[in-house]
C-alpha cells in the first residue's frame, strides 16, 4: 500500500491509518512517500519484508501498534535497517530513495520466529529505524543529513552528446527548439515556458525574457555573446539557480545592440525611471507635509546636525 505521490510531487498528503489488521503482507503497510502520517492502533502479522516504509520528504508518528512476528517492523529508507542489512547500501529496500522520518511512541513487537531487526535512535544518525519519545507529545531532535550524488565525467559526456544530438535535429528543421525545450527538457522552470529563461527583476517588480548582458550567468553570457540572433549553441555546462551543475543548449532569440533610450525600444525601462521619479517626489512631499504637524524632540548632541528635511526643530 503505498501512500504519497510521484518523487517529484510537491504537496504533502496527510492522512492517518488506525484500526486495522495487516495479516501477513509482504510489506508496505504502508510505505510513505511525500507523505505526513500518523499510524496508530494497527495489528501487525507476519509481514514477511517490512511493516512501516518512511522516504522521501515522509514524516510518521507510529503510536500503540502491535507488531507479532516482524523481522522488520518499521524502516527509514537509506539509514538503520535498511542500510545495515543491504547487499547494495545504496539502493537498499526502497530503491535508493532519500529517507523521511520517524516518531515510535507505546509500540509492543513481539518476535518469537525470527531476529528482530530494529534499533531506536543512536548518536550516529544513521544507525536508527525510529526516533523512541517517552510522551506522546516529545519532541524529534534530528540532523539533516545531505548526500550529494557523485557524477561521472562518462555521464556528463553522454548529456553533452545527446544535447549535441537534438540542437543537430533542431538545425536540421525536425522540430523547433521550443518544442524541444518543452518535450524533453529536465528543467521545469524553462520547460513549460519552450525554454525561455525569465529574469526576475525585484526592483521593478517584474519579470521579464530579457537580460542585458552583465545579468546572465557568466557561462550562458560567454557563449551568447557570439552568438547570431535564432543560432543554437554547442552543449556546455552551468550553474542554475539553485546552484547545480547542468548541462544545457541555448538559443539566442533577440539582441538589441547598445543605442540612446527610445520608447518603442525601451519603453518598459522608460517607464520605470519615470515611476521611480514620481515615488520619490510624493515620499518626499509626504514627508514635508508631515513634520508640519509632528510632534518631535531632539537630543541636543543633534541639534546643529543638518537635517535632509527641514522643520525637525521647531
Amino acid at each position: 500500500m503505498g501512500c504519497g505521490g510521484a518523487t517529484k510531487e510537491e504537496t504533502n498528503l496527510l492522512i492517518t491509518f488506525h484500526h486495522n489488521w495487516f495479516d501477513h503482507c509482504d510489506s508496505r503497510c504502508p510505505r510513505l512517500n511525500h507523505t505526513t502520517a500518523h499510524i496508530y492502533n494497527n495489528y501487525y502479522d507476519g509481514n514477511a519484508t517490512y511493516g512501516i516504509g518512511c522516504t522521501e520528504v515522509s514524516n510518521a508518528f507510529i503510536e500503540c501498534n502491535y507488531f507479532r512476528n516482524l523481522q522488520r517492523p518499521m524502516m527509514i529508507a537509506g539509514q538503520g535497517t535498511d542500510y545495515i542489512y543491504a547487499s547494495q547500501p545504496e539502493k537498499g529496500t526502497f530503491s535508493g530513495q532519500p529517507g523521511g522520518m520517524s516518531k515510535a511512541y507505546n509500540n509492543k513487537v513481539e518476535n518469537s520466529t525470527m531476529e528482530l531487526r530494529l534499533f531506536y535512535q543512536t548518536d550516529d544518525a544513521q544507525e536508527f529505524d525510529a526516533w523512541l519519545v517517552e510522551k506522546r507529545g516529545d519532541k524529534v531532535n534530528v540532523r539533516h543529513i545531505l548526500k550529494k550524488p557523485i557524477v561521472s565525467d562518462e555521464a556528463i559526456e553522454k548529456a553533452q552528446n545527446r544535447l549535441d544530438s537534438i540542437a543537430d535535429d533542431i538545425r536540421a528543421g525536425k522540430f523547433t527548439f521550443e518544442d524541444g525545450a518543452s518535450l524533453l527538457s529536465d528543467d521545469k522552470d524553462t520547460r513549460s515556458n519552450k525554454g525561455l529563461m525569465s529574469n526576475s527583476q525585484l526592483q521593478y517588480g517584474r519579470i521579464t525574457s530579457r537580460f542585458q548582458m552583465q545579468d546572465l550567468p557568466p557561462e550562458v553570457a560567454k557563449v551568447v555573446d557570439t552568438m547570431q540572433v535564432g543560432q543554437i549553441s554547442k552543449s556546455f555546462q552551468m550553474i542554475n539557480q539553485k546552484g547545480k551543475t547542468v548541462c544545457v543548449i541555448a538559443k539566442l532569440k533577440s539582441r538589441v545592440d547598445g543605442h540612446r533610450a527610445n520608447i518603442s525600444d525601451d519603453y518598459q525601462v522608460l517607464k520605470e525611471v519615470v515611476l521611480n521619479k514620481r515615488r520619490e517626489e510624493v515620499l518626499h512631499q509626504w514627508v514635508v507635509d508631515k513634520i508640519k504637524g509632528v510632534y518631535t524632540r531632539l537630543n541636543d548632541n543633534y541639534r546643529d546636525c543638518k537635517f535632509e528635511y527641514e522643520g525637525w526643530i521647531k
